[in-house]
């Protein structure tokens, strides 16, 4: 069984900082494989991963050929939630 602790989450966090350091090496240098078009999928219940491929959805109002939503909404407004600060 494995246990939460912070010598575990200390040597998870040096874990995940080394992944994405090396997938930026491998971006930068261009060698590897990369994630480029590709979903990565990590079920931490059975410790094991997935890749999918995706493809780009060219009416995708975020990234397609004709954004239409450009900027961030302040979604406190959007909801309609008021925190008094």
């Amino acid at each position: 069984m494995y246990f939460l602790s912070s010598n575990n989450l200390t040597r998870s966090r040096w874990y995940w900082t080394k992944k994405i350091v090396k997938c930026v090496l491998k971006y930068i240098l261009c060698k590897g494989e990369l994630l480029v078009g590709k979903l990565l999928i990590f079920n931490a219940l059975e410790m094991s991963f997935r890749k999918l491929n995706i493809q780009r959805n060219n009416n995708c109002p975020v990234c397609g050929d004709k954004p239409t939503i450009t900027k961030l909404i302040d979604y406190e407004q959007f909801c309609g939630v008021n925190n008094p600060r």
